[in-house]
């Protein structure tokens, strides 16, 4: 669900990581990047209208634009400008020195999302 809005608003390089046996905060990180702080924006935008039911969210970073991060019950989403996510290098971090942290495997990311939010 989360994947498909920001897939549908032109987000780039979206990448979902399953870190269920190494965070006990989360399940799984979706990156994406916006183009300009108002791609940002408008990115968190939409998937803020997509998860409004949800008791159990929280918004940070929208009013810069520059990394939004939006908390959802077993979901964290990171939304950035794209030379804020090349100089923070999630998915660097999540992934070094562990055997298994590959981006998640055999389906789209979409289809393993659906079944956890």
């Amino acid at each position: 669900m989360v994947v498909a809005v920001l897939d549908e608003h032109s987000a780039r390089d979206i990448a979902a990581l399953d870190v269920r046996d190494r965070c006990q905060l989360t399940e799984y990180i979706i990156i994406s990047s916006g183009n300009s702080t108002s791609h940002v924006k408008a990115l968190a935008e939409h998937v803020k209208k997509k998860v409004a039911h949800y008791s159990k969210k929280h918004i940070e970073g929208l009013d810069e634009g520059n990394w939004v991060v939006i908390t959802l019950n077993n979901v964290i989403v990171h939304i950035f400008r794209e030379e804020v996510r090349e100089y923070y290098k999630l998915e660097d971090l999540w992934s070094k020195n562990l055997a298994n942290a590959n981006l998640v495997q055999g389906k789209k990311p979409n289809d393993v999302l659906d079944d956890t939010l």
